[in-house]
């Protein structure tokens, strides 16, 4: 089912889309996911993760940077240690731009990413993992992904009026099978990337849930 929100919406993890909140004038929003784990997590390298991923697969800030950070909060306790941190990535991509795509951007459709991460109950303790000291964080992650498909970025039918009486009849008729490709696409490029997050903390992916292994010990 095509979930469609109106434009410019972050859409809330709280909030239930099993029925449709906007109509064909908005933006389509492809996935959105929330991953919460409790475990001894390395954050210097869980950021760099997620960065260097993102990078690779051609995400770009919207003005254009890789400068994905439009926040940055650091609750810090009297004695200088952190107590939260939360962060917020947003993203976005022409189709067919990143890796193994064809080179150019769209100019109707655009990809949309955000990412909000928390890290709540923060505290750094020392272990010894593969013979060394080290002294990693341990707290509550939770990560929040959506991921949007922009329609009409640029605006085109809204500055014509003769374009603004057939935009109803190029999405649903004449770009209705490109726009649901786009989604797909979108849909799957987020998914793999929700995935290898979770595999990358320690949490089994939906492929690996039915076999019989032993769970991971360490640090990530």
């Amino acid at each position: 089912m095509t979930v469609w929100i109106p434009k410019g919406e972050f859409p809330s993890m709280q909030e239930d889309y099993s029925e449709m909140h906007g109509n064909w004038q908005g933006n389509i929003l492809a996935y959105r996911t929330e991953i919460r784990q409790k475990a001894v997590i390395h954050l210097e390298n869980l950021y760099r993760y997620m960065y260097y991923y993102l990078t690779e697969e051609g995400w770009v800030a919207p003005d254009g940077s890789k400068d994905y950070e439009t926040y940055y909060f650091d609750l810090r306790k009297q004695t200088g240690e952190r107590a939260d941190v939360r962060i917020w990535w947003r993203m976005e991509m022409g189709p067919g731009f990143g890796p193994g795509g064809m080179a150019g951007i769209h100019p109707f459709l655009k990809y949309k990413l955000n990412i909000d991460f928390l890290c709540h109950n923060v505290k750094r303790i020392e272990m010894v993992h593969q013979g060394r000291k080290v002294k990693p964080f341990i707290g509550d992650v939770t990560v929040w992904i959506v991921s949007i498909l922009e329609l009409d970025y640029c605006g085109w039918f809204e500055k014509s009026g003769i374009m603004d009486i057939i935009k109803e009849y190029f999405v649903r008729r004449i770009y209705k099978r490109n726009i649901r490709e786009h989604e797909v696409e979108l849909r799957r490029i987020t998914t793999r990337y929700a995935e290898d997050f979770k595999h990358f903390i320690g949490m089994l992916r939906p492929s690996e849930e039915r076999k019989m292994i032993h769970p991971q010990k360490g640090f990530y």
